[in-house]
């Protein structure tokens, strides 16, 4: 056992960038024998930590006056580093499979999403990708990630999945059954095409005349399914009828007995002469009645 050296206080918690564990380190610098070397320090983000029993060990190999205050005493130290991050990856994955991919915005998922890359402190820190293929009917890729430029250099094989964006209908605010559509409705939003699914809707178009089968909440992806051509004439509620002719033009006020969209033919009921006859959709609340037969009486009859 080496002769005292001094006193030595637990520094508790260290931050090391070298690659070795000094007596100093632990115990403090202002001893005799701080300089000496305990061990190797742990690999960049990496931590160890000594307990009661390796601190009272240390203390008499290397002659430091030292005494535990209690069980619990101990020292942890951890290697400084400087972290590649999983979406650092991603994001220069994305731009490089931009140069390969037919698709100009891809969503790329690692297989290792928690992929995460310590290196020294000290260092430069250089990294970069080599080997990258995409495969479009798979919708994989594959990759090396390569990390420094010595004899210390790292190489990290990466895999993935790389998947489409397609613009996508998202609701801004909540829904109701039944209410009319328009663009203000809804942001657009890149979506990966197999969340987006085959029946989102896409296109500005598919709203249009549209409204909502049923109750929507907000933010979510619009789809087909969501929606129906927009009644214009609801079962139950007044309209106007109109019928033109070169000649003459008539309105009369009738009731409609279903719901309707626009082109629709639908039974109206004259409201003064409670006559039905065949009306088309032509607008909120509008039909057109052709003035022939049944339908002309109908629309001009009062009881």
């Amino acid at each position: 056992m080496a002769a005292p050296c001094g006193a030595g206080t637990l520094r508790g918690e260290v931050l090391l960038d070298k690659d070795m564990i000094t007596v100093g380190d632990i115990f403090g610098a202002s001893i005799a024998n701080a300089d000496k070397v305990v061990g190797p320090a742990p690999a960049p983000g990496r931590k160890v930590v000594y307990d009661v029993m390796a601190l009272s060990a240390l203390a008499r190999t290397f002659g430091v006056a030292w005494q535990p205050q209690s069980n619990y005493d101990q020292v942890t130290l951890t290697r400084a580093s400087q972290v590649i991050t999983a979406a650092m990856v991603k994001e220069r994955l994305e731009a490089e499979l931009a140069s390969k991919a037919s698709e100009k915005q891809l969503d790329i998922a690692l297989d290792n999403p928690n992929l995460e890359i310590n290196r020294p402190a000290s260092e430069k820190l250089d990294w970069r990708l080599v080997d990258l293929s995409y495969d479009p009917v798979r919708r994989r890729f594959s990759a090396s990630l390569i990390v420094g430029a010595d004899a210390h250099s790292e190489v990290i094989a990466l895999g993935g999945r790389a998947m489409p964006m397609v613009q996508v209908a998202v609701l801004n605010r909540a829904f109701p059954a039944g209410g009319t559509l328009s663009e203000g409705d809804v942001e657009w939003l890149p979506t990966p095409i197999d969340k987006a699914g085959a029946d989102a809707i896409t296109d500005a178009t598919q709203l249009q005349g549209m409204e909502t089968r049923r109750g929507l909440a907000g933010k979510s992806i619009l789809r087909l399914r969501d929606v129906t051509k927009a009644r214009l004439v609801v079962k139950g509620s007044l309209v106007t009828m109109k019928v033109e002719t070169p000649a003459m033009q008539i309105t009369a006020q009738g009731r409609a007995l279903s719901d309707a969209v626009m082109g629709e033919t639908v039974r109206v009921m004259n409201t003064q002469s409670n006559r039905t006859v065949d009306a088309v959709v032509t607008g909120a609340g509008q039909v057109s009645v052709t003035p022939a037969g049944d339908n002309h009486v109908a629309l001009n009859e009062k009881k």
